[in-house]
């Protein structure tokens, strides 16, 4: 039966957005109707040719759907997984051809201040939160990543939540919110510090260099000191501290061939994520030793803490 395409000549525009399903619409006047052939095509924006969609071709493969099997007078098409690729004109044709132009236009991932660069400063042991998010919160990135810069080899190099480095420490959203790209970053080190960028895939990005600030912590008490006594020279080989708060509860942190020397008869101490700033003022007590060539030296001294800033 001869099939008469709803508003034939005209081009509707619809648009969509990356990732998401579209559905192109395409039905006969009568819903009796049934074409004996009909086919979809897509503009070829190089070759300026229209080409024929295929569910077979490795473009279409697995994301392409019509509905004439229940319905024979509908011809619409179901495009799924929505690409950048998939921007352009399409043709709805029957045989005797009448043709029906479809404009889609497919809306990526535009960045919130893409191509800037923020700056975040947080602290070591905490969790930090590095900003990445489109524009239009119906976006669903095809594709999108997170780079670190290599202070060494200056190179940007990709996180992985595989990786030993960031292994139980990093977190993404976007399984929550497509369009939320931001990581969350725990347990931060000083090695943590740098400049990170967030990448989508058509090359927007947004810079953002992070800064990691210990908690420094002075004990007023003479130096803890390895050096020449007598005849024999001494390594600094062990450091380690206890304090008791009011609580009861014990902390303890030990430090391995540190530089615990520092002007003014204090010595450094760069706090655990379990420091203990609540009991500032509190004595502790710290073991000690030092190992020569065929002797060693060691002790237990008392600290009084304080906290000196951040």
């Amino acid at each position: 039966m001869h099939c008469s395409l709803v508003n034939r000549g005209e081009t509707l525009s619809i648009t969509a957005h990356e990732g998401e399903s579209v559905l192109l619409p395409c039905s006969c006047t009568d819903l009796n109707s049934t074409p004996d052939t009909f086919s979809w095509w897509k503009h070829n924006t190089i070759s300026y040719r229209y080409e024929e969609i295929s569910s077979e071709s490795d473009q279409y493969r697995n994301r392409v759907q019509l509905f004439n099997n229940l319905s024979p007078a509908n011809l619409s098409l179901l495009i799924s997984h929505l690409t950048e690729e998939d921007d352009g004109y399409y043709s709805c044709k029957v045989k005797h051809g009448e043709f029906r132009y479809i404009s889609l236009t497919v809306k990526d991932c535009t960045l919130v201040n893409r191509g800037k660069a923020l700056r975040i400063t947080a602290h070591k042991g905490e969790s930090v939160l590095l900003p990445c998010s489109c524009t239009d919160l119906n976006s669903t990135p095809d594709t999108f990543s997170w780079w670190k810069r290599n202070t060494i080899s200056y190179r940007w190099e990709e996180i992985s939540s595989e990786s030993d480095q960031y292994r139980n420490r990093v977190q993404l959203f976007n399984n929550l919110s497509p369009a939320n790209l931001s990581l969350l970053i725990s347990h931060l080190t000083e090695e943590d510090a740098g400049v990170y960028s967030c990448n989508v895939k058509h090359c927007e990005f947004t810079d953002i260099g992070l800064t990691v600030k210990g908690k420094t912590l002075l004990f007023s008490h003479s130096p803890i000191s390895c050096s020449i006594i007598g005849q024999q020279t001494y390594k600094k080989e062990y450091f380690g501290c206890s304090l008791h708060r009011h609580n009861g509860v014990k902390w303890n942190h030990a430090l391995a061939h540190q530089h615990l020397l520092l002007p003014n008869y204090l010595s450094q101490f760069s706090s655990a994520p379990m420091s203990p700033l609540g009991a500032l003022g509190q004595l502790m007590s710290c073991s000690w030793r030092c190992r020569g060539q065929s002797a060693s030296l060691e002790g237990i001294d008392l600290f009084q803490l304080w906290l000196l800033g951040f």
